[in-house]
């Protein structure tokens, strides 16, 4: 793996978490990169939540509001449920 080499301060109040939660980890610098890559992933899942309430207003804003199907569905299922029964 590519690796870079860098100097990270850490304020003394921070010190003593930062100290129980490095005994978790092989290495302070195993637990930098492990905070490191959620940090990156939790932004990125950030990001693609915005995008796709973005998204979701425009269509809202170009089609309007639509009914919810949730009364649909049940009223199919409820007569499957019925057909089924009658089947027997």
């Amino acid at each position: 793996m590519d690796t870079h080499t860098i100097t990270v301060e850490i304020p003394g109040q921070l010190w003593p978490q930062v100290q129980n939660l490095a005994r978790e980890f092989p290495s302070l610098d195993a637990l930098v990169a492990t905070i490191l890559r959620q940090e990156i992933a939790r932004r990125q899942a950030q990001d693609l939540h915005q995008q796709i309430v973005a998204r979701r207003n425009a269509i809202q804003t170009r089609t309007g509001s639509h009914p919810s199907a949730v009364d649909f569905v049940q009223q199919l299922r409820q007569n499957d449920a019925t057909d089924a029964i009658s089947l027997s």
